[in-house]
Parts: C-alpha cells; structure tokens; sequence
C-alpha cells in the first residue's frame, strides 16, 4: 500500500513530529511505502530528507502527483498548519477527485480548538470531516464532540488509541540526568511538556507548595518543569505564542512567591535522546491540564513505566479510568494530598504501574498500525464499491 503522511516530521521539534514518525517506521516495516510531507523543509543531511519535504503547497501538489499514494493521511491541529492548511485541503481535495486519492485525517485536538474557535470551530471541523473520506481520533470523547457538533458522519469517525512509544528511540545508557542536574538522591517530580495556559502548571505549583507545608519528607523532592513555551508560525498563531510567554512568566513569579527557587527547576527543550532518562528518573509524572484531549506525555510515561498523576478528563480519564492515578482538574489540595501519597508510599506508587499492562496491550504500536491499516483498507474498498456514495465497510 502507498501511503503519504501530511504532518509536521523530525527534525522539527513537535510532538505530532515524533508520533509521525513512528507511524512511519512501523509502516514500513510491515512493507507499505510511506511518503511523508513535513510541515517545515528538513535541512540537508537529515536522516529522512530523501522522503519529506516542506509544506509549500506546489510541492505537495507534485509530490502527491508522483507518489500516487493510495491514502493521503493529514496528521492536523491548527497549531501545526496554521493559514496554509486552507490551501492544502484544495490541493488534496482535488487528488482526491483527479488521482481518486483516500484522504484520511487524524484530528488531535478536537475539544480545545472548536472552543476555542467556537462556532466557527464547529464549522471548520465539519468541512474538513467532508473533504476527508475517514476521521481517526484518539478518544471517544472526540467522536462524540465530532458526531454531535460538528455534524460529521459517524460511520466515517474512527477511535484508534494514542500508540505508546518506543524505548529503543532513546538513550539507555546510564543516566546522567541526575548528576547534570543536582538531583542526586532527590525524589523528583516532572511536568514535561509545552508550557500552555490549558496545562495547569499554576495548579501543580501551588499544589507542590501545598504539600511541602503538609509533609515535611517532602522537602527533599524537586518539582521539574521540562519543557518551553511553543514557537508559533508568524501571523495569528502568535498571539497564543504570547499568550504562553506570558503565562510562562507568571509560573516564573509563581516559584518566587512560593518561596520555591531551590526546589523548582525550569529545564529547556529535552532533546529526544533525554526523553527516557528524564522519565526512568523521575519518581512521578504529573499532567495537571485544566483542558486535554490525548497527550503523548502520558503514552511516555506508559511507556517508561513511571508512576502518573493526571486530570480527570479527556484522553487522562479514558486511559487511566478505574486507577488511582486521577484527580479533579484545577484541585490543589486533592493534587498535593495526591503527590504526597505516590511519594511516601511505595505500594501506591508499585500498584500505579502495576495497572499499565491493561492499558498498555492495545497501546503497541503495532496494535495501532494494524488498526490504521484495516481503516485504510476499509476506506479503500467503500470507494471501490460506491464511488462517492462515502459508506465505510470498516
């Protein structure tokens, strides 16, 4: 099967980036040709260069017209595309017609871009829902959003969990995150992430400031915020770039008003190699977010095997339902009385991991994959047995 991805792709420095990629390697390795069209042009001497290119909208016109691929799938959230993508859903829209191209595209943030683009949010998602002939999301929640207010077709709408990532993409020589950073013999807590104004780090702040007055062992744990505000594309996106600064600045004053600066740490961008490392050495994971719809924070965490607590809602309460990993969005002392029991108590924190083997089965990526290929599939054969009629046998 020829298979071309429209996403954002190594090197450039994007979650969405990193989940592409594994989506390909793993194609390819079950023998489809995987092309993939970046949102940004790969510099010279990238590993990949050979099969990406810039999204620059005469080029994916001719890299869709040479691949001929039998499934175009456009890994989309506004912040990744931005005003192009209006152009890109003309170009694609008329592969589909010209090259009888299957469209398929995953949305990764449903929920917060239709509030925050209300009605017209709405509205969008339903164009781009009829251009596609099948939608993947990575929760139930997000098909139901699409289905009741967005108006787009069920039969079309398609869960496939968030795939766990895959150790061996990161370094397993012996840690040195510890020693570079002075947390020898500190537990640790790590928020890891995109600084956002949706991911509550203002809760955890106050929470961790909470739980060092309730506890005292817990004056020996470091909070590390292991991430940077988003660097958005020029135009309107970088309002939320702005937004996020001064956000970012206020969790700077936060710390000092906390009394905090010798046990919060701020750590830039964690190069790819250092996202284990920082994972194996934290002895919690903490999501926070006062809005989510899936992250692949938690899909590392699974997969590193680190103790997590995160909010109830989204993709969170969905994959970690029935755990005791939950907590209400935007509590500070249910979130501090929370840390301060994974921390203290060993068989909390064991029995936490211990649960991941459920959720992780259908998390592999090659459980994924293979759920990817049979939409593809499906999508294909409805077109073959009803040209334009838009029923999915999958």
């Amino acid at each position: 099967m020829k298979i071309l991805f429209v996403s954002p792709y190594p090197p450039a420095k994007d979650g969405l980036a990193s989940y592409t990629k594994l989506l390909v390697g793993q194609l390819r390795s079950e023998g489809c040709e995987v092309t993939v069209v970046g949102t940004r042009t790969l510099a010279s001497g990238d590993s990949d260069a050979s099969s990406s290119l810039g999204l620059n909208i005469r080029r994916l016109y001719a890299a869709v017209g040479t691949a001929r691929p039998d499934v175009v799938h456009i890994q989309y959230t506004i912040a990744s595309f931005g005003l192009i993508a209006l152009s890109m859903w003309v170009v694609l829209g008329m592969a589909k017609v010209r090259l009888r191209t299957k469209l398929v595209v995953t949305f990764h943030e449903v929920k917060r871009e239709t509030a925050l683009l209300y009605g017209l949010g709405a509205l969008y998602y339903r164009l781009m829902g009829g251009i596609a002939d099948s939608v993947t999301v990575h929760t139930h929640e997000a098909v139901e959003l699409l289905v009741d207010r967005c108006h787009i077709a069920r039969h079309k709408i398609h869960y496939v969990p968030h795939p766990l990532y895959v150790n061996s993409v990161w370094s397993v020589s012996p840690s040195t995150i510890r020693e570079k950073y002075g947390l020898e013999r500190k537990r640790v807590i790590l928020f890891f992430g995109y600084i956002h104004v949706d991911k509550g780090i203002d809760h955890l702040l106050s929470a961790f400031s909470l739980a060092r007055r309730l506890e005292p062992r817990m004056t020996e744990t470091r909070l590390v915020i292991a991430g940077s505000v988003r660097p958005r594309r020029p135009g309107l996106l970088k309002i939320f770039e702005k937004r996020d600064c001064k956000y970012r600045d206020k969790l700077h004053a936060m710390v000092d008003t906390f009394g905090l600066t010798d046990s919060v740490q701020f750590v830039p961008y964690v190069p790819e190699h250092q996202i284990g490392e920082w994972f194996r050495s934290a002895s919690v994971v903490v999501m926070p977010y006062t809005r989510i719809e899936q992250s692949g924070v938690l899909n590392i965490a699974l997969t590193c095997r680190t103790p997590i607590i995160a909010s109830r809602l989204g993709g969170f309460a969905e994959t970690l339902s029935g755990t005791n990993a939950l907590v209400t969005p935007g509590d500070e002392m249910e979130l501090a009385e929370k840390i301060i029991l994974v921390l203290t108590d060993e068989l909390v924190s064991r029995s936490l991991v211990e649960e991941y083997d459920a959720i992780c089965r259908e998390r592999t990526i090659e459980a994924v994959t293979t759920r990817l290929l049979e939409i593809y599939r499906g999508t294909l054969i409805a077109g073959i047995a009803c040209p334009g009629c838009g029923r999915d046998s999958a």
